[in-house]
């Protein structure tokens, strides 16, 4: 998007370079998300500054001709204050012309570097806000919803907000074949990512694969995740006797290569935010089965999924059996979801929602000078 300079004589690009803080939470879940906002800043001839903590998850999303500032500094929270002039100062320096933050990352660092820097700011929402943290941000800030859904849930918590908001779906690649069934020699491989947080919602779950193996269906589940859940469950699946079927393993990231290997996809609890695990197994071309998304909609039943009921023994046992014995139904199901990807959740439709909303933000008056 191109706007006239000050002599009104000729176009040229808005001064866009901003300066995206990334905190633990917001690298573990969405850093595929934040890297590809990146790359396309980049493929735009556009600047950007990546600050968080330094370790794996900064690793993998950092890209060359990006800035990156460690925060916090020091590791202590007593020096939270120093950090966070530490921080200013060396923004200051590298010149962002814009904040953008994530909620629910640290909104008070985000709105005082927008004062001090006199620089406005955006704000990603991955899931949906209640009415109290809306009025916890910076009151010139932009708002970028990521999905529909989010976007009407802003709005009804504030209507007020709606001049300010803008809804910037994710972005993922499609690969160009899909993984769905498409070696039978193999073992059918399915897989959850989820939290172990409550043992006993993966009690339905194991209930059902006991079920399944005894029909004599071969294959092997993997669930991928960490919580302090994780003894239990590893009881349930030795209670079961399914410790030679099922496997616990930690997260791994990025999941992208590892679901390529896959068949099946479950997606076992509406977590309320954006899955990003959902996405990319829709996108390399597994088969989805699992509770309704009523965070991003990409699951719609029998078009690009099958639903069941996450908590009913029954209903996840007849879902998985229709996947597991109908694979042309499996592969139907895998092609309609990387389709509507390939539709609604490109990743150039993600970075061209993102410029559209930093060109905002650079529209509107400048935080200190309110």
């Amino acid at each position: 998007m191109m706007h006239e300079n000050g002599n009104g004589s000729s176009e040229e690009k808005p001064a866009i370079r901003p300066a995206i803080l990334a905190d633990e939470w917001t690298l573990f879940y969405y850093s595929s998300c934040i890297r590809k906002i990146l790359v396309g800043l980049t493929g735009s001839a556009y600047g950007a500054i990546l600050v968080g903590p330094p370790g794996p998850a900064i690793e993998t999303i950092l890209y060359p001709s990006v800035d990156f500032i460690e925060h916090p500094e020091i590791k202590i929270r007593l020096f939270a204050s120093k950090n966070r002039q530490l921080l200013f100062e060396k923004l200051l320096h590298n010149k962002p012309t814009l904040i953008h933050g994530f909620w629910p990352g640290d909104m008070k660092l985000l709105s005082f570097l927008s004062e001090k820097l006199e620089i406005p700011a955006v704000v990603t929402f991955f899931e949906p806000p209640r009415k109290r943290h809306l009025f916890s941000i910076s009151k010139s800030a932009i708002l970028a919803a990521s999905s529909e859904p989010i976007y009407q849930s802003i709005l009804s918590a504030a209507g007020k907000f709606k001049p300010r908001t803008i809804c910037v779906p994710l972005g993922t690649f499609v690969e160009e074949s899909q993984c769905c069934f498409d070696n039978l020699n193999q073992t059918t491989s399915i897989v959850v990512c989820e939290d172990l947080k409550n043992a006993h919602e993966y009690e339905p779950l194991l209930d059902a694969v006991r079920h399944l193996l005894a029909e004599g269906f071969e294959f092997s589940l993997a669930l991928m995740g960490q919580g302090p859940a994780e003894r239990a469950i590893r009881k349930q699946i030795n209670n079961l006797g399914l410790t030679y079927v099922v496997a616990l393993v930690p997260p791994l990231h990025p999941v992208r290569p590892i679901f390529r290997g896959m068949d099946i996809f479950i997606h076992l609890k509406d977590r309320r935010r954006c899955n990003l695990a959902l996405m990319e197994a829709m996108s390399v071309g597994l088969a989805v089965a699992g509770c309704a998304d009523s965070t991003t909609g990409l699951m719609q039943n029998e078009k690009t999924a099958l639903l069941f009921d996450a908590m009913e023994e029954m209903s996840i046992y007849a879902c998985l059996k229709q996947l597991l014995s109908k694979h042309e139904l499996a592969r139907t199901l895998a092609q309609n979801a990387r389709q509507h990807l390939q539709t609604h959740y490109s990743v150039s439709q993600m970075v061209d929602g993102y410029i559209e909303t930093y060109t905002t933000a650079l529209k509107t008056q400048p935080p200190g000078q309110e």
